[in-house]
């Protein structure tokens, strides 16, 4: 997970859960024209999103944008293609305590494909509503189910690779397993003391994927690759594949495809 050029790189991936739900519901998003604003964007991995689009659509003039990832690498990435005095990056575990300087400190918080990697999900509601100010508003979405999370547990518990595996459960959603997810994520988030302004579960299929699309794309966020010593890193990425869906009605290479529930939230803080 430690691979900004590539992350960046995976466009027509990421852009399903970050640029095409900006499309869609961005317009839930209220402003106050006249009042300076600051901004938090969690998993904000190279910058590049935070960059080219969030700072963009905001008409109110902006006070602070702060992209916010636990990758010391993707932030020093970010601060050096893109920051500047009004965008910053910072290292930051959402799920640990908040820094003073971020309580009550703003007044938009987005979040686009991490939410899935974080497993205490109450903790991380509390957190951020102790980071908005009050009638904050957050737009987010994250991977609710996946196959991709059933391949990473029958690789990862292969006997060549278990030694450099500390959790075979990281990254895999909470909501991998259950029946009914949406209801306990707005559990969760009403609990949390935000109001919902809607909850979506969307089925999202990303088709004409290639081989070494796909391969990138693993590897991009895949966190273990990085800790499987050099013989055997190209072998654990082609056992990924191997499970990796592939659509018999399309001819050629470019015929893998990914499938996966994503969840789609707007709220405010009460």
């Amino acid at each position: 997970m430690d691979h900004p050029y590539l992350y960046r790189k995976q466009y027509q991936i990421g852009k399903t859960g970050s640029t095409d739900v900006i499309e869609k519901y961005f317009h839930l998003i209220t402003q106050n024209k006249n009042e300076e604003i600051a901004i938090a964007d969690i998993g904000s991995g190279p910058g590049n999103f935070t960059h080219d689009v969030l700072i963009t659509l905001f008409k109110n003039p902006i006070r602070k944008i702060v992209g916010i990832d636990i990758s010391e690498s993707m932030v020093k990435f970010a601060n050096s293609t893109y920051g500047n005095e009004k965008l910053s990056f910072e290292v930051f575990n959402v799920e640990n305590e908040v820094p003073k300087q971020y309580i009550s400190f703003f007044d938009y918080v987005f979040s686009f494909f991490t939410y899935h990697w974080i497993k205490n999900q109450r903790q991380l509601f509390l957190n951020i509503n102790q980071m908005m100010k009050p009638n904050g508003q957050m737009l987010f979405s994250f991977v609710a189910q996946s196959i991709l999370f059933d391949i990473y547990q029958l690789v990862w518990r292969r006997p060549e690779y278990a030694p450099y595996i500390s959790d075979v459960y990281a990254g895999q959603p909470c909501f991998q397993k259950s029946k009914e997810p949406m209801k306990e994520l707005q559990t969760i988030i009403e609990n949390a003391g935000f109001k919902l302004g809607m909850i979506k579960m969307e089925k999202v299929d990303i088709r004409n994927l290639s081989l070494n699309d796909f391969k990138e794309f693993i590897i991009s966020v895949n966190p273990y690759y990085d800790k499987m010593p050099y013989h055997l890193k190209e072998k654990f990425i082609l056992d990924h594949l191997e499970h990796v869906p592939r659509d018999a009605e399309v001819e050629g290479p470019n015929n893998y495809y990914l499938k996966f529930n994503m969840f789609v939230v707007y709220a405010k803080k009460k």
